[in-house]
């Protein structure tokens, strides 16, 4: 009977701690094929993304980061729960920042990080032109963009057309006036 007793208690033990799981309930990888691209004001963050895991990403305006330093750099923040795509916004365009995945299972630990990785958010559009700006002594009291061309109005009727897209040799401001 004792030794019933002892292996019954044995058994429960072994099947408590195999419940337990120690890291069976952390994920055993990375997240997976992890991308991140520049967008205006933003950046998207794409991943891999496995239904029974529950994705963390930690940002901050650096070169590049890790899980644990994060927090030590400018606009430190965690986003989570996420889901892929993750569109990250309020960055300011031309400064870099850093990202890296993490993921959960079950609310266990966390499993390890990929290496981080940054981007540079920067203005919508593929090619900008610098452009001659109006003299001072211009009022422009509107400005509208109809057939692929901007118009504004100013003082005395004037009225001020550019094109959408410009030759670099191109004048930019036609003056119309009417």
């Amino acid at each position: 009977m004792f030794r019933s007793c002892l292996r019954l208690t044995a058994i429960l033990f072994l099947s408590a701690l195999a419940a337990c799981g120690g890291d069976r309930d952390s994920p055993s990888d990375s997240p997976r094929n992890v991308s991140v691209s520049a967008g205006d004001g933003r950046a998207i963050v794409r991943w891999t993304q496995e239904s029974d895991l529950e994705y963390w990403i930690f940002r901050a305006r650096a070169a590049a980061i890790t899980r644990d330093d994060y927090s030590i750099f400018p606009e430190a923040r965690i986003e989570a729960p996420v889901n892929s795509p993750r569109s990250v916004t309020a960055l300011t365009n031309g400064e870099t920042y850093s990202f890296v995945m993490n993921a959960t299972k079950k609310n266990g630990p966390a499993g390890p990080s990929p290496s981080s990785l940054s981007s540079v958010p920067r203005l919508a559009g593929d090619k900008w032109n610098a452009l001659t700006a109006l003299t001072s002594s211009v009022n422009t009291n509107d400005i509208i963009f109809a057939n692929s061309k901007f118009y504004a109005v100013g003082n005395s009727a004037t009225i001020f057309e550019g094109s959408e897209t410009l030759d670099p040799n191109e004048d930019a401001n036609t003056v119309v006036s009417g």
